[in-house]
């Protein structure tokens, strides 16, 4: 678990009181999720679901995310694609 006082956190992690605070931490590149910020932020969901009972999640910087990192993006096999879903959640349609 990355901790919140580490600035070169892609994602850093806070608990105050039952809310667990998420910060996506590249605002240089808009906090754009890459393959490296979306596993750390995963790895913080899971973190948080035990610990917390609300998570909070906002970016670092001017916005929220930017979306997709382009510059890391390339076409992927289905295999390669995660099914994973965080538990309590509805299947996508």
């Amino acid at each position: 678990m990355t901790h919140p006082t580490n600035a070169e956190a892609e994602v850093a992690y806070e608990l105050r009181g039952n809310v667990a605070w998420l910060a996506l931490n590249r605002p240089h590149k808009r906090s754009a999720i890459g393959d490296a910020l979306l596993a750390r932020l995963e790895d913080a969901v899971r973190h948080a679901q035990r610990e917390a009972r609300a998570i909070v999640v906002f970016g670092n910087g001017p916005c929220f995310s930017a979306d997709l990192d382009l510059a890391e993006h390339r076409v992927r096999e289905p295999a390669e694609v995660s099914t994973t879903r965080v538990p309590g959640t509805p299947p996508s349609a």
